[in-house]
């Protein structure tokens, strides 16, 4: 019962930090219009000046599929498949700093201060689990894994990845967790309600990842987004930070980009292991079974020590 109080405090807390700023109708119209000019227009222009350069290069061998870039050094692939993600993070800064006039970390927490602990915690078990479900797949389906480690390209890529993936991973759970939840929660309360919907919009938005057309049963896939999203958002009101779903994210894609990568993936990557089957079945599987095991390390047997405080809401236009 105190377990469930406090969480419900948490989440109230959470989701009040937008009344740190003004929540006009206007203000999340002509922000949304804002990331959405710079995100997906102005940040597919790399994309697609790349695709026309392929278009014309004489090269059979490269060119720009519904799979993504090929025939392109990964380097350069990932550099415009990132490129975007730089323009996002400015345009959620802009919108929450000066259109909403609110601090920008009130997206992480209502808090004074960003609980690092929490970030690192969130990191380092979703990517020990991440580690465990590789390692199980590998002895289950041995084929599956392919030894793709190539020293000198993969550090030069680690370089750039360690820098630009944390931007990507960090984009979202901001928009998505950060400043679509805490907008919602101007009109919806719940801890079950507001998940669904984050996941629902996160798992949308995902439906046109290479993967999702190479894959027999694509529907399970989707299911995995959508579960990772509301799985996101849920630890995300029950921490009343959010903190440990940026450590999740940024773990989860580093993971993916530097360990062990789908052969078809949205994030091309010099990463140590290929995969070259996408299972969604024992993705679905393996990833509910995470996601129990992060709860229980999480909220169980190293939960967060912290007071429980309700922020005094600021005035709102």
């Amino acid at each position: 019962m105190e377990n469930i109080i406090a969480y419900k405090l948490s989440m109230n807390e959470y989701l009040d930090a937008v009344h740190q700023g003004k929540n006009s109708w206007w203000r999340y119209m002509l922000s949304i219009a804002l990331i959405l000019l710079l995100w997906i227009i102005i940040g597919s222009i790399p994309v697609i000046l790349l695709s026309a350069y392929l278009m014309f290069d004489g090269n059979p061998e490269s060119g720009f599929t519904e799979t993504g870039f090929t025939g392109v050094d990964p380097l350069l692939s990932f550099f415009v498949t990132m490129s975007g993600f730089v323009l996002f993070f400015i345009a959620i800064f802009v919108s929450v700093r000066f259109i909403h006039g609110r601090p920008f970390h009130s997206l992480v927490t209502p808090k004074s201060r960003t609980n690092w602990k929490r970030f690192f915690l969130g990191f380092v078990f979703w990517f020990i689990i991440a580690g465990l479900v590789s390692l199980f797949e590998a002895i289950l389906y041995p084929s599956r894994y392919d030894v793709s480690f190539d020293p000198g390209p993969f550090v030069i890529f680690a370089l750039f990845a360690l820098l630009l993936i944390p931007i990507q991973a960090a984009c979202e759970e901001l928009f998505f967790r950060g400043y679509l939840m805490q907008g919602l929660g101007l009109r919806f309360r719940g801890i079950i309600v507001l998940p669904v919907i984050s996941g629902a919009i996160f798992g949308a938005l995902h439906l046109w990842n290479p993967e999702m057309t190479e894959t027999n049963g694509s529907w399970l896939l989707a299911g995995s987004y959508f579960l990772i999203g509301a799985f996101a958002a849920l630890i995300t009101l029950m921490d009343g930070g959010l903190e440990l779903a940026l450590g999740l994210h940024i773990s989860n894609n580093l993971y993916s980009a530097l360990v062990a990568n789908y052969s078809v993936s949205a994030l091309p990557s010099e990463s140590i292991f290929t995969v070259d089957v996408i299972d969604p079945l024992y993705g679905l599987i393996s990833l509910i079974l995470a996601m129990l095991v992060f709860y229980l390390l999480a909220f169980q047997i190293f939960p967060k020590n912290a007071e429980i405080q309700q922020s005094e809401p600021a005035g709102e236009e």
